[in-house]
């Protein structure tokens, strides 16, 4: 890399920086840690973004300050990896609270689970270079100097838009066997070939995977903003590969993959579990291992659960108010329908009447206290139910003709069902 291409991305970093929302906690990090004579730069994904000409999402600190002088600058930082010396320094202004990460620079040895290292210690800033994934995350950026620092050629990387491991690419994979998946996110994210020995390597590292929790794999996945990139990520060989490793079977994904490309795009962990589910199958079984390997949050599983359910209704040739039944309990059923419509696994007229009707008739007719007086107990939600059913299939029309149908009720016989 040239000094003549270096100086070009140090100017356009020194421009693009001062135009950043962030800006304003920049310079109170800065001068903060600049007050005790201490190194302040940014590192990691902020640089490599702001050479490419995106907006960083997130802006990283590194520093040789003790964390005595730290925690004096910033009594209100959070020391969240002691033994990593990762500090996590709030930053309000205009009554909106950002959070940044400052660490130390440090070294790294011994990871002996394929996660985290069991030996860290305090070093340099180009040490610190060496612990990290890809030399494109690699890079850091002087804020006193107004340079960008470069120890393992991460600006030649992304000049070639490559993906290449720091050093030895069996070593970093096997000091953390999630850097697998990152090497494909970031091949996919930012359109970068990968580096011929580093996919090897990740190719032959892949089962380390296993040992990765599944929160950590679906966030990874999940930060894979752009529809088409997700795509073409599931399609790579690796990737199919890493879900057999995991027990799932991408079955026809060619053809899938097209399916897919119909429905709406959306950054959601969400939209990337219907694809990942459709990809193996939205039955119960399909559904259960994926909760068991990848242990999702409440909200996902509920998720995924509504996906399972919508597929039996479809295995039973539901009718559909029974469809319109699900939309009362929650209406995320309804985007599950559209999703299943999209994908070509619910018939289209059948999909567009079963929304249409809902939407019709979005208010029930009836509540509990409307006839809890009229029925036993026990049958206030059946009654409650079929009264619904009656009002999708407009044989009820108003609160009179719906409470006059109750009234009307054969109780005895309602009771023994």
């Amino acid at each position: 890399m040239t000094s003549m291409k270096l100086q070009k991305y140090s100017d356009k970093i020194k421009n693009d920086l001062k135009a950043l929302n962030h800006w304003p906690a920049i310079l109170f990090i800065f001068d903060k840690i600049e007050s005790k004579g201490r190194l302040c730069w940014l590192s990691g994904g902020a640089v490599r973004d702001l050479i490419l000409g995106l907006t960083p999402l997130d802006i990283d600190f590194a520093t040789d300050a003790l964390e005595a002088e730290i925690l004096e600058l910033f009594p209100e930082a959070v020391l969240v990896g002691k033994e990593f010396g990762v500090y996590k320094i709030p930053y309000s202004a205009s009554g909106v609270q950002s959070i940044y990460d400052l660490t130390v620079f440090r070294e790294e040895d011994k990871y002996e689970d394929g996660r985290r290292p069991t030996v860290v210690t305090r070093s340099t800033p180009d040490k610190d270079a060496q612990r990290r994934d890809f030399t494109i995350n690699a890079l850091y950026w002087d804020l006193k100097k107004e340079s960008l620092i470069d120890y393992v050629g991460g600006v030649e990387d992304l000049d070639k838009k490559i993906i290449r491991c720091v050093g030895p690419a069996a070593k970093r994979f096997q000091e953390d066997y999630l850097r697998v998946l990152r090497m494909l996110r970031f091949s996919y994210q930012l359109g970068f070939e990968i580096e011929a020995e580093t996919y090897h390597q990740g190719e032959v590292n892949a089962k380390g995977l296993l040992k990765i929790s599944g929160e950590r794999i679906i966030s990874e996945i999940s930060k894979l903003k752009s529809h088409n990139s997700r795509l073409n990520f599931f399609k790579d060989e690796l990737t199919v590969k890493i879900f057999e490793i995991n027990g799932f079977t991408f079955s026809e994904i060619g053809e899938k993959i097209e399916k897919v490309r119909r429905l709406p795009e959306t950054q959601t962990e969400q939209q990337a579990l219907t694809e990942i589910l459709f990809f193996i199958g939205f039955h119960d079984e399909a559904v259960e291992a994926l909760q068991k390997r990848f242990k999702f949050s409440s909200v996902l599983k509920s998720w995924l659960l509504k996906l399972s359910h919508i597929q039996r209704f479809i295995d039973q040739s539901a009718e559909y108010f029974q469809y319109c039944l699900l939309i009362d309990k929650s209406e995320d059923y309804a985007r599950a329908i559209n999703c299943f419509a999209e994908l070509g696994l619910l018939d289209d007229v059948l999909a567009r009447h079963i929304i249409d009707t809902f939407n019709q008739h979005k208010i029930p007719l009836l509540e509990a206290k409307d006839i809890i007086s009229l029925v036993p107990k026990n049958i206030i939600s059946r009654t409650l139910s079929t009264v619904r059913i009656m009002q999708f299939q407009e044989k009820l029309s108003d609160f009179k003709s719906a409470l006059n149908y109750v009234k009307n009720l054969d109780v005895r016989r309602e009771e023994n069902g």
